[in-house]
């Protein structure tokens, strides 16, 4: 049950996975912009909201860090670079939002990829919101807690948010910047 609850911690705080094989390292192209402030974004001549882009692919963990020292595992080495600490087995795990409803929200799902860590799951479903300007997202897992992201920026290749934490072993506060590549 530890695992598990940690397991959904990873996924829904990012202190999730990343894919070796799916990184996409070409960049952006020169007119694409970025959301940080408002709900849309002009691509060319296309116009897409936050939700146009989390929708319009699965989003894989490729950086995460801490604006203080944290261990990811209680007899874990603090560093802010959570990313590193991960498991190797969550390297290919992604998250998928759908517009699909899932009650008043919409649905998702997170998938460990081909590589399962011992004892979690190979999928978890969960539901998401965006506020009214499309700038928090929210995540449902069960009855847990949600998970509250601020989008910093989001285009077709980069999904990058904060999300406010403390530290489960020190109870140190701190803001966790993740960053995803699409898959």
């Amino acid at each position: 049950m530890n695992r598990l609850l940690l397991k959904c911690f990873a996924v829904f705080t990012a202190i999730v996975f990343v894919s070796a094989c799916s990184k996409k390292s070409d960049p952006a192209p020169a007119n694409n912009t970025t959301t940080n402030t408002t709900n849309t974004t002009t691509t060319g001549t296309t116009t897409k909201t936050t939700q146009d882009y989390l929708v319009a692919h699965s989003w894989i963990v490729t950086a995460a860090t801490s604006s203080v020292p944290i261990a990811y595992k209680k007899d874990g080495t603090a560093s802010t670079d959570q990313y590193a600490q991960y498991d190797r087995c969550t390297d290919d795990d992604y998250t998928t939002y759908l517009t699909t409803a899932s009650g008043s929200n919409k649905a998702g799902t997170f998938n460990s990829g081909t590589d399962v860590c011992t004892g979690w799951p190979q999928t978890i479903n969960f539901s998401w919101s965006l506020n009214s300007d499309q700038t928090v997202l929210t995540t449902y897992v069960g009855g847990g807690n949600p998970g509250v992201y601020n989008i910093v920026s989001i285009n077709d290749n980069t999904f990058i948010a904060t999300m406010n934490k403390t530290d489960i072993y020190t109870n140190v506060p701190y803001v966790l910047t993740i960053t995803y590549t699409a898959k």
